[in-house]
């Protein structure tokens, strides 16, 4: 997949973000905080909670990007893959290059009653749909955590499309972080990407939301993006 399509059909776990109220997590601009956060609850409002948000940030090749995205819960349904009926939460993207759109995609990112993600289904005007099935049961966050922890989420097979039968385009290994910067204290989802279609690639992503110590989504976000020779750094 090309950078600017990898952008474009971002992974619902770039769309677990938000924006709102809520000051610096950290005690200063330099020194992170030594208490606990909350990061199960805040997992917990990613994909239960209504928000939006935007980044931009200029990319390796010189062009500037903004991404504005917009979460909200969606209906239960099944996941295509595998039948499994679970909750879900829709995650809406749009992509602009120099202020001209690129593309527009939506991620279901479908969960079961503990918060541990069932699979995941991407949309897009530039990509065909394609699911992602988890190869093992998914865990979710612990209740606390310490800036610099992180942990395991869910492992994938990355589908060319969503019926049990469609052909393994790819692998993922997905998990979470605890990270400060500038003052803030980060929850984020990381992925790690193959795709075995020609040519095969291996894509990096970060994707990060300011908390406070109980859980709550604060106001800033940054993404963090490597593939195919292609960077970008991302921030509100």
């Amino acid at each position: 997949m090309n950078p600017l399509s990898r952008i474009a059909c971002v992974s619902a776990l770039v769309a677990l973000s938000a924006c709102g109220g809520g000051g610096d997590a950290g005690s200063s601009l330099f020194v992170p905080p030594t208490n606990d956060f909350a990061v199960r609850a805040a997992w917990q409002n990613l994909l239960a909670g209504n928000a939006s948000w935007s980044v931009a940030g200029v990319g390796s090749d010189g062009h500037r990007y903004e991404m504005a995205l917009t979460l909200a819960p969606g209906p239960a349904a099944a996941f295509p893959v595998t039948g499994v009926v679970a909750s879900t939460s829709r995650a809406t993207s749009v992509l602009k290059r120099d202020g001209s759109v690129l593309g527009t995609s939506l991620t279901e990112s479908f969960f079961d009653a503990g918060f541990a993600l069932v699979g995941l289904r991407q949309s897009s005007d530039v990509a065909a749909t394609s699911c992602d099935r988890p190869v093992a049961p998914a865990v979710v966050p612990p209740l606390a955590a310490k800036v610099g922890v992180s942990g395991a989420l869910v492992s994938v097979d990355v589908l060319a499309g969503c019926s049990a039968s469609s052909v393994l385009a790819g692998t993922a290994v997905n998990t979470w972080s605890l990270e400060f910067e500038a003052g803030a204290t980060y929850f984020c989802v990381n992925s790690t990407d193959r795709d075995l279609l020609a040519p095969p690639t291996v894509s990096t992503e970060s994707d990060c939301i300011e908390i406070e110590a109980d859980g709550a989504l604060g106001r800033r976000a940054k993404v963090r993006l490597s593939t195919a020779g292609f960077s970008l750094t991302a921030r509100n």
